[in-house]
């Protein structure tokens, strides 16, 4: 790819900042795409062969949901493995991103970034309270989980996270990975959404133009991503098998299809849980 993904990324927020400026002008009309009607959202979640093994629960969780306001929304969380509750902190994480934007009644997708961090904040606050509210003695680091969160409009998308894993986009027909902002040095650590500093970890990216996107837990990453690219070889196949099937194939057999892919064997060397969550639109 010969744009630099930075400048592709600060271009992109920069429009943004127009489409503020110029909330009724038909200038903007470029960046979304009307002909897009709805997107199709499947997925699977897989318990990891380390944690088979220790008698540990699959820590990462998914929710997804697409609105009758035509908002699609999808959230993926990644339990830290030390968290002793971290499974709870998951789930509870990617469902209060659904109930949040649940009361989005009418979309303005030129406000989906900002509504986006604010269900960050939201989710935050749910484990805070999750914590204090426990009957066992619980501090909020005991619900540690990562959150990725895609929200679409037509064809226009904002992701964002924090912590590892990743979301893979195909936008304007290039692959784009977005995942942490400030990777570790070292492979098991990362920033949770409990940790001290998350709201400086967060990242938020607005891309028109996109029609298919992955999101996926750190589980995924060694086997769809190449010297911090997204493998073409491997993303590529998958979004074409969506749309070729999605018309023929029921959404139980598309995810369980899904389910198979994580259990292969190029998946599951890799021992920790794994979530593979793929959107596409309809044009």
């Amino acid at each position: 790819m010969e744009n630099n993904l930075n400048t592709m990324y600060i271009s992109y927020k920069e429009e943004i900042h127009k489409i503020t400026q110029l909330q009724k002008s038909s200038n903007i009309n470029w960046l979304i795409n009307n002909n897009a009607k709805h997107w199709d959202i499947f997925g699977a979640s897989i318990q990891g062969e380390s944690h088979k093994k220790l008698s540990k629960p699959n820590q990462d969780a998914f929710a997804r949901k697409v609105f009758p306001n035509g908002l699609s929304v999808v959230a993926v969380a990644d339990g830290a493995g030390s968290a002793i509750r971290s499974e709870e902190g998951s789930r509870r994480a990617v469902d209060s991103i659904i109930a949040y934007f649940s009361k989005i009644k009418i979309v303005k997708f030129f406000t989906l970034a900002k509504l986006l961090k604010t269900s960050f904040y939201n989710a935050r606050k749910e484990l805070e309270h999750l914590a204090s509210v426990s009957k066992r003695k619980c501090i909020l680091k005991d619900f540690a989980c990562t959150l990725l969160v895609s929200v679409a409009f037509k064809d226009f998308v904002v992701v964002g996270g924090i912590g590892d894993g990743g979301i893979v986009t195909r936008t304007m027909k290039e692959l784009l990975l977005f995942t942490e902002l400030h990777p570790s040095e070292y492979a098991s650590e990362t920033t949770f959404l409990t940790s001290d500093l998350w709201n400086n970890e967060i990242f938020i990216y607005p891309l028109p133009r996109t029609d298919a996107l992955v999101l996926f837990t750190d589980g995924c990453t060694r086997a769809s991503v190449i010297d911090k690219k997204p493998d073409s070889a491997f993303f590529n196949p998958i979004f074409k098998y969506i749309l070729e099937n999605r018309s023929r194939k029921s959404e139980h057999e598309i995810n369980s299809d899904i389910e198979g892919l994580l259990s292969s064997p190029n998946f599951r060397k890799h021992l920790d849980d794994k979530t593979l969550v793929i959107m596409v639109v309809d044009l």
